[in-house]
């Protein structure tokens, strides 16, 4: 096995650890649902992972389809579970999350009409790192990846952006350090996302860096997850 795929599996054993730790803990305190939406986004994220190690691991044409398509689902469920997450760490409610579940949810319906991949091959514009090549995107592939860059990253501005002091109550006692660590994960998840859907869409040949950035987001998130457990209710 390669080290990229050894290590890309390695960082899927952990999402799925962080899966299980967050969900039982959900099953302790209902009423904290950001609980379930990390742990289902780390669950989402650990699929991806497996797609990615897969893939970067076979040789064989068959095999590879199905590990991109299994890559796509996580991708698909983890920006909405992303969506979600966020507005309940900071105590919002917007039918954004709602568009954001019937857009994975229609990326699903494509991907099982196999309507994003294509025989055309797409010429890269860039190559750096370990060679791989995903296979082309159709069309219908290529804009459905640009939205599910897009509508994570608007919705990350919108919820994100300053709105005073009250804003800042929900994240718990976490340090500036802790707050300062948290917003620069979140950069560097869309912008690895960006260049994951290059990648993807068969415009770029190079590794995931998602993989690794979203690990980052969960260190960065979890004490203030944690630190709710001790919360009065």
């Amino acid at each position: 096995m390669s080290s990229l795929a050894t290590v890309t599996f390695a960082w899927a054993a952990i999402y799925a650890y962080l899966c299980v730790f967050y969900v039982l803990l959900y099953a302790r305190a209902r009423s904290a649902r950001e609980y379930l939406s990390f742990g289902l986004m780390a669950a989402s994220v650990s699929l991806y992972c497996v797609g990615n190690g897969v893939y970067v691991q076979t040789s064989d044409p068959t095999t590879a389809v199905l590990a991109v398509r299994i890559g796509d689902v996580g991708l698909f469920t983890a920006f909405a579970f992303y969506v979600e997450f966020l507005h309940q760490m900071l105590g919002q409610k917007s039918r954004v999350i709602q568009a954001a579940y019937a857009y994975a949810g229609l990326g699903l319906v494509l991907q099982a009409f196999n309507l994003f991949l294509s025989d055309h091959a797409t010429e890269p514009l860039y190559s750096w790192g370990p060679a791989i090549a995903f296979p082309s995107r159709t069309w219908i592939g290529q804009a459905y990846l640009i939205g599910a860059f897009v509508f994570p990253n608007l919705a990350t501005v919108a919820v994100l952006r300053p709105r005073g002091a009250a804003q800042a109550a929900p994240l718990g006692a976490v340090s500036d350090f802790g707050r300062w660590f948290l917003r620069a994960t979140v950069i560097g998840v869309s912008v690895a996302g960006g260049h994951d859907v290059l990648v993807r869409s068969g415009f770029g040949i190079a590794p995931a860096p998602i993989d690794h950035a979203r690990l980052c987001f969960g260190f960065a998130t979890s004490p203030s997850l944690l630190d709710r457990l001790s919360a009065p209710s």
